[in-house]
């Protein structure tokens, strides 16, 4: 991945990140002002960094997810794959594969270690 390329995907993950926190009940990370409060906001609208937030992009948000959840399922038939390994079973690198490839058909990540498991 180049530099540029990683870039892009950090301020995705970052807008997606404050995304979250301004949807949340959390206080305004910006004034203090609570969320319910936020109309009282000095910066007024537009100007609110708050409500500037909250509409981010919602695709940085949904590839985000996507992105974790591919990782997360990686892991588990990598996992699956030691296990039946480690007891002597025909291990299927089905899943494996098959979520190495939607991973970087989606997100065009390699850090190498695709090639460690064809």
């Amino acid at each position: 991945m180049t530099i540029d390329e990683e870039l892009v995907r950090l301020r995705k993950e970052n807008d997606a990140l404050r995304k979250i926190v301004a949807e949340s009940s959390m206080d305004c990370i910006y004034c203090g002002l609570s969320r319910d409060d936020m109309n009282r906001c000095r910066s007024g609208f537009p100007g609110c960094a708050r409500a500037d937030d909250m509409l981010a992009e919602a695709s940085s948000l949904n590839d985000l997810l996507e992105r974790n959840r591919l990782l997360s399922s990686i892991a588990l038939s990598a996992v699956a794959l030691k296990m039946n390994l480690e007891h002597g079973f025909t291990p299927s690198l089905y899943a494996l594969e098959r979520d190495l490839a939607a991973f970087h058909r989606r997100f065009g990540e390699n850090d190498g270690h695709d090639e460690q498991c064809t």
